[in-house]
Order: C-alpha cells, then sequence, then structure tokens
C-alpha cells in the first residue's frame, strides 16, 4: 500500500492510494481517495479508509493466501499507511 497526501491545515486537499498483489496490476483506491479528500483524518476516518481500501480491491486465493485474507491485509495496511502519512503531514 502507498499513499500519497496534501494537507492544507488540518484537512487533507488531496490523496492518492495505491494497492499492490491484490488485483492483476497494481490498483488506485480511487473510491478511498475520494473519501479522504476534503477531511481531517480522524482515527475513525482512517479506520473508514482502510474498511474502503478493501472494498475496492481485487484479490485472488491462490497458494499463498486467499483472497479474504488478502482483503484483511489491505484493511490493516491501508490504515497502517494512512496513518502513518497523517503523523509525518502532522509534523511539518
Amino acid at each position: 500500500v502507498g499513499v500519497m497526501s496534501v494537507f492544507n491545515g488540518h484537512a487533507c486537499k488531496d490523496a492518492r492510494i495505491v494497492l499492490g498483489a491484490v488485483a492483476p496490476i497494481p490498483m488506485r483506491a480511487t473510491q478511498t481517495e475520494g473519501l479522504m479528500r476534503g477531511q481531517a483524518w480522524t482515527q475513525e476516518l482512517i479506520e473508514k479508509g482502510g474498511d474502503q481500501a478493501a472494498e475496492e480491491s481485487k484479490p485472488i486465493s491462490d497458494v499463498r493466501a486467499s483472497a479474504d485474507w488478502r482483503k484483511r491485509m489491505v484493511a490493516v495496511l491501508t490504515r497502517r499507511a494512512l496513518e502513518e502519512a497523517h503523523q509525518r503531514a502532522s509534523q511539518g
């Protein structure tokens, strides 16, 4: 999961979220980007962002992991990436 964010004060001016290994090619989570854009990033919003990214992902099951497990990991890793992006932006 990769996150790029631009903040104007406390509000997110722009966000890009990319998911890898959960679709045939790396994909942007555009619905999640829309959810995060224009908002102050609270813990609740970050949780919703992780859930939304998992819903957008299109993982397959294979010998390494099931599609369900991959979706759960998308939620967890997206939340972590959003938290880190917010923390870095807050530090200036």
